[in-house]
């Protein structure tokens, strides 16, 4: 197998995240506003409730949750409800989470086109990719996928052979090391369903920005992780006070609604040369790189040559 671009390419995949979007959930005032629906949908015979979710910049993101609350048991089993989701629903995505009893629909018909185009960011998981073969499972094809979290690319018609391959490798990573999970993100390619098994552990590397933490938790959900940074909206207001802060020379120390992010007050003030001109700038490129450094310390694998072999020696036979 042709060596992953995995290796030592961390300052590439940071540079995904140029141009991108951070979005924020909405306040309580503009939840109360928002237009919730909710409808029914049949997964796998099942009822399931569709509902809206308040994202601004994503109106027509849902949560579909079972009517009787019932979690799927792991992401094996969750593989048919969503190829039945992306039957009655070919223009969207759906995202299944292990930490969470919901899928996750997106509807992908605003803004596909720049999630899968090179050049763009997060779901556009697939910059440099690496073919691999499992061969038990002829009917699928598999692509080792450039992202900071292991994740493997599965296309296939085959129903069944998705379905199993993903058991097998979901059992594998779970078996792999102590608090291993994989998020599943399904959409559909053309006649065939295409689905990126996103394979994360319990964080664990080093943090270098003390806003890593602060802005992004230890479980930041199934849209993290898939390379949505999603902020709430008091994150935002504190982030432009911050800013005001710092370009006066204040210390947030003492304030009660700043001083969580005095560290990284102090942390900005050492590694920049901070002025009016650049200020949003610095703001913008910090939580873009503290949410990559979240997914980082979530990778298992480290970006280093002394990971690689592991790395490598897991996706070659993740199947068997």
């Amino acid at each position: 197998m042709a060596e992953l671009y995995y290796l030592a390419n961390h300052k590439k995949i940071s540079s995904l995240y140029n141009k991108l979007p951070i979005w924020y959930r909405m306040s309580a005032e503009e939840c109360a506003a928002y237009p919730y629906e909710e409808s029914t949908v049949t997964l796998q015979g099942e009822k399931w409730i569709v509902k809206s979710m308040p994202i601004r910049q994503c109106p027509d993101f849902c949560s579909v949750g079972q009517a009787d609350r019932d979690a799927i048991e792991g992401p094996a089993t969750a593989v048919p409800y969503l190829l039945d989701f992306l039957d009655l629903k070919p223009d969207n995505f759906v995202l299944y989470d292990p930490e969470t009893v919901d899928l996750y629909g997106i509807g992908a018909h605003k803004f596909l086109s720049h999630v899968e185009k090179p050049g763009d960011y997060a779901l556009q998981i697939a910059a440099d990719e690496t073919p691999l073969s499992y061969e038990a499972f002829p009917d699928v094809e598999v692509m080792g996928i450039t992202w900071p979290l292991p994740t493997l690319r599965l296309t296939s018609a085959n129903r069944e052979q998705l379905t199993e391959l993903v058991a097998k490798i979901t059992k594998n990573w779970e078996a792999y090391a102590e608090g291993n999970s994989a998020t599943i993100l399904a959409l559909r390619a053309g006649e065939k369903y295409q689905i990126k098994l996103i394979m994360c552990g319990e964080p664990a590397n080093a943090q270098i920005r003390p806003t890593s933490s602060i802005l992004f938790p230890n479980s930041f959900g199934p849209m993290g992780k898939i390379g949505f940074a999603i902020l709430d909206k008091h994150q935002q207001h504190d982030c432009k006070l911050l800013a005001k802060k710092i370009l006066a020379g204040e210390s947030v120390a003492d304030d009660p609604q700043l001083s969580k992010y005095a560290p990284w007050q102090e942390y900005i003030t050492t590694n920049y040369s901070v002025g009016a001109d650049n200020i949003d700038y610095i703001m913008d490129m910090e939580i873009r790189n503290s949410f990559v450094e979240k997914l980082l310390q979530m990778a298992v694998f480290e970006f280093t040559e002394r990971a690689y072999p592991k790395y490598k020696e897991f996706i070659e036979h993740a199947a068997d």
